[in-house]
């Protein structure tokens, strides 16, 4: 998976994939444990990398089934721009 840096293309490590992927998987259980009355707001999480150069170059979007993006299977996605995408 390539990921950007500034105007460099680099190539994802696969730690840190896993550690982003982890890391949306712990926070949807963290909250899904909170409140259980609320824990179905919490079902999938979608991390989108932009630029790793910049403080806000990786976000997270996470929700419940009814907000789940279009085509999204599994529990946690990481989406690299420019149109990168692993399923987990």
């Amino acid at each position: 998976m390539k990921a950007r840096y500034d105007d460099i293309e680099i190539t994802l490590e696969p730690r840190y994939k896993e550690a982003l992927i982890e890391l949306g998987e712990s926070f949807i259980e963290m909250m899904r444990n909170q409140d259980s009355e609320y824990s179905d707001c919490w079902t999938w999480c979608e991390i989108t990398i932009t630029d790793l150069a910049i403080s806000n170059g990786v976000s997270f979007y996470c929700g419940g089934e009814e907000d789940r993006p279009e085509g999204m299977a599994g529990v946690v996605r990481l989406i690299a721009q420019p149109q990168n995408t692993e399923e987990r």
